[in-house]
């Protein structure tokens, strides 16, 4: 599955490192950048990175703040972190009230939303302050899914930076709703990631650098259409990319945000199979019947028919029902219970046959001593 059209790609790839000599931009660079894409009108621009770091080359006097959709990345810490300064929360990115609907409280609803309360949050320096209109998380949960908003407490949410692409984001009573698209929570308030291909993303990724040189040279953005999501990937020349463990492989970072723009845009959302335990049990149980009762003949043909349907079922709901469904463990569960019970019965059966045998030898020779010709002693 290839990403949403409305998606536009600028990295900072190696002939961009090249040309900027590093892999920062100045201030003036920044900046110059920045409003050059926003003539273009597009509906966000996504920044993935924190640009912690205060930028060189920031001129004497910094514009006032700007009102354009530039977003960047931060994370959040348990405890305060030392020498950095907290992001302010204050903005209606960050409030409850901007997403509930019809006067919900957060605590009205039937859905869990990952919680961290009262964790610390940091994002770009403040020298960004007049350029970023707020930024969003971009972490990305150890057990590979992604959390919409983080509930730091009864009145602050922090967004991934990918729902700042949405055009509208509505908690109701039992639903999270995206574009007015269901989007589908885990247990813990997490997504799935619909992950796409990372030869789509090669494709569509263009070097920053173009960008960049019609920015400077005061030309026209050509490769931006209005309402476009644009991400702007700062970290992706060689040795400076974070990857993560994916579908197809080990993938930059950037291609897991891009993922979700594309999902939050077109409401491609994967939703996963909750009750990982019960169908391990119900597995297990087929594969204890099938070990018991059945020969080996038998026993193989369904152990094999077993695992090609299942493995089918799995692939279908997950390609036409964008469903994810546990694949190994069931499995491992159906095979193990069988082999053990179905070798069990084999050698019970075996070792009963032992038995009659030993037993039938024994009486026979009994019977052979007691019906022997006794010899006469003259």
């Amino acid at each position: 599955q290839d990403f949403s059209a409305r998606i536009k790609i600028l990295a900072l790839d190696d002939s961009t490192f090249s040309y900027l000599g590093g892999p920062r931009l100045s201030y003036e660079q920044m900046d110059a950048l920045l409003k050059n894409i926003a003539a273009r009108k597009p509906k966000a621009i996504l920044i993935d990175g924190l640009l912690a770091e205060t930028p060189y080359a920031i001129p004497e006097k910094v514009g006032a703040k700007v009102d354009i959709p530039v977003y960047s990345g931060s994370f959040v810490a348990p405890e305060k972190v030392n020498y950095r300064l907290e992001t302010n929360l204050e903005g209606a990115a960050y409030q409850t009230s901007t997403y509930l609907s019809n006067g919900l409280k957060i605590d009205q609803v039937n859905y869990t939303l990952d919680r961290l309360d009262n964790w610390f949050v940091y994002g770009h320096s403040r020298s960004y302050d007049a350029l970023i209109k707020a930024s969003g998380h971009i972490i990305f949960n150890k057990d590979t899914t992604i959390s919409p908003f983080f509930r730091l407490n009864d009145k602050t949410l922090v967004p991934h930076l990918s729902l700042f692409a949405a055009d509208t984001i509505h908690m109701d009573e039992d639903h999270l709703r995206i574009n007015d698209h269901v989007v589908p929570l885990t247990r813990d308030g997490r997504v799935m990631v619909n992950h796409r291909n990372a030869d789509y993303f090669s494709k569509r990724a263009t070097p920053l650098r173009y960008p960049i040189q019609r920015a400077l040279n005061g030309e026209e953005e050509i490769k931006i259409d209005e309402g476009d999501v644009v991400i702007i990937l700062f970290a992706f020349a060689t040795g400076n990319t974070d990857f993560h463990e994916g579908p197809f492989g080990d993938m930059p970072g950037g291609v897991i945000i891009a993922s979700m723009v594309s999902d939050v845009l077109d409401g491609t959302w994967m939703s996963k199979w909750e009750w990982d335990s019960l169908l391990i049990m119900i597995f297990g149980v087929l594969g204890i019947m099938v070990g018991i009762n059945l020969s080996i003949r038998s026993y193989l043909a369904v152990l094999i028919c077993t695992w090609i349907v299942y493995s089918a079922a799995v692939i279908a709901l997950f390609v036409y029902g964008s469903i994810w469904c546990p694949w190994a463990l069931p499995m491992v569960a159906f095979s193990g219970t069988s082999l053990i019970h179905f070798v069990h019965v084999r050698i019970y059966k075996e070792m009963k046959l032992m038995l009659i045998e030993r037993n039938f030898q024994m009486e026979k020779a009994k019977r052979l001593e007691r019906n022997k010709p006794r010899r006469r002693v003259s």
